[in-house]
């Protein structure tokens, strides 16, 4: 398997505004086609969503890890920074989101509050389904989305804010990953990057 901390901006696959050979994917099967490797990916990251993604190197791996991810086997947190100041330290959010086919699904998004700042709250989260989407819809339908989420999100809120602190994308990064694997349990995290980190420092001078 392979593990990625993938910047902002990179799809992990190719869309409909995005070629194959400009994706994670496109990449390492690039990169590994001399070895005969044929990257498989087991779960995905927003384009905008920097952090840690896990990619197998084959399909047995990919069968075996998406079967950790289907059984809620891995565990998966995000920082986030939220527009407003979110008044519990921690909680659970259990609204249903649409599923594949459009129909809603059950989804769970639990919280921990790490900083309020003077308009902004980060919080610690970890997913226990892997919707799309999940953590900003879920954050935008309390009231308080992803800072600079461009679907989601306050509008004038991340005009204002982008102004100010100059953060082009939305603050969301998959800061940690651990299963378990062959009877060993693995652990991986990955630093904010330094547009996230900018804003921190920022907002904690304001």
């Amino acid at each position: 398997m392979l593990v990625i901390d993938k910047p902002a901006s990179l799809a992990v696959q190719e869309g409909r505004t995005v070629t194959k050979r400009d994706s994670v994917l496109g990449i390492l099967e690039s990169h590994y086609r001399e070895k005969s490797i044929t990257p498989k990916l087991v779960h995905r990251l927003d384009k905008d969503t920097s952090g840690l993604l896990l990619v197998a190197k084959e399909q047995k791996t990919a069968g075996q890890l998406e079967s950790l991810f289907e059984t809620r086997q891995v565990g998966k947190a995000y920082l986030c920074l939220l527009a407003g100041r979110l008044p519990q330290n921690e909680g659970v959010i259990d609204l249903p989101l649409p599923g594949r086919d459009g129909i809603p699904v059950r989804a769970v998004t639990r919280f921990k509050v790490e900083k309020r700042f003077s308009d902004t709250t980060l919080a610690r989260v970890r997913i226990e389904t892997g919707r799309m989407h999940q953590i900003r819809l879920h954050f935008a339908r309390l009231g308080y989305p992803v800072v600079m989420d461009d679907q989601h999100g306050d509008f004038a809120f991340n005009k204002r804010f982008r102004k100010e602190v100059g953060l082009k994308r939305q603050f969301l990064h998959a800061s940690s990953l651990t299963l378990n694997y062959r009877g060993k349990k693995r652990t991986w995290s990955a630093p904010l990057p330094n547009d996230l980190a900018q804003t921190l420092e920022w907002l904690a001078r304001k």
